[in-house]
C-alpha cells in the first residue's frame, strides 16, 4: 500500500480526538505512480477519531490533495484540487456471515473497515478516497476529442450517422 498510516487501537484517546497525517515525499510518489498522476503535491487527512461501543471507532474528516493528471487529448498535466469528506468505521474483524436473502441500504452514511492485527489501516481508505476522487477523463481547458482527426490520413472520414452508408448503398444501387 502505497500510504502506510495505521494507528493501533489502543492508542486511540478514551473520549477519542483529533487525527492529522500529510504524506512524505515518498508516499506522494508512490501514489502518484500508482494512480497514473503526473505530480502529486499534497496529500492530507484532517479528521477525528472516536471511540464506540462494542471495540468500534469511526474516523471521519477530510481527504485534501493538489495533483495533475495527464489529459486525455493531449497528456498535458492538468491540475486539480481534491477536498473531499470521509467518514468510515473500523470494527473487529468477524466471520462472513453465510448469504441470505436481505435487503442492503444503499445510503449507508459511514463505510465499515475491519480492525487488522488491532490496527486501523487509514492509509489504505484514505488511498481508496483519493483514488475515487480523481476525475477519470482529465481534460485541458479548451481541449476535445475530435472524431474526424481519427481517421488515417487518405481515408474517407467517417460519418456521425451509421445509417448514412445504408442511404448511400442504396442511392448507389437504384
Amino acid at each position: 500500500m502505497p500510504i502506510d498510516w495505521t494507528l493501533a487501537v489502543e492508542a486511540v484517546p478514551e473520549r477519542g480526538g483529533p487525527w492529522t497525517a500529510s504524506a512524505t515525499e515518498a508516499e506522494r510518489k508512490a501514489v502518484a505512480k500508482a494512480l497514473e498522476l503526473t505530480t502529486l503535491g499534497a496529500l492530507a487527512f484532517n479528521g477525528r477519531i472516536e471511540r464506540l461501543a462494542g471495540g468500534r471507532y469511526r474516523l471521519s474528516g477530510r481527504v485534501t490533495a493538489d495533483l495533475e493528471q495527464p489529459c486525455v487529448v493531449t497528456l498535458d498535466p492538468v491540475a486539480a484540487r481534491i477536498d473531499e469528506a470521509m467518514t468510515v468505521e473500523f470494527q473487529p474483524d468477524q466471520p462472513k456471515p453465510e448469504p441470505q436473502d436481505i435487503e442492503v441500504a444503499l445510503d449507508e452514511k459511514s463505510e465499515i473497515e475491519p480492525i487488522v492485527k488491532g490496527r486501523l489501516e487509514i492509509g489504505r481508505v484514505v488511498f481508496e478516497t483519493l483514488s475515487a476522487s480523481l476525475d477519470p477523463y482529465p481534460r485541458k481547458a479548451g481541449e476535445a476529442i475530435d472524431e474526424m482527426e481519427a481517421a488515417p490520413k487518405g481515408a474517407e472520414p467517417i460519418k456521425a450517422n451509421p445509417f448514412a452508408v445504408l442511404a448511400d448503398f442504396k442511392a448507389k444501387k437504384t
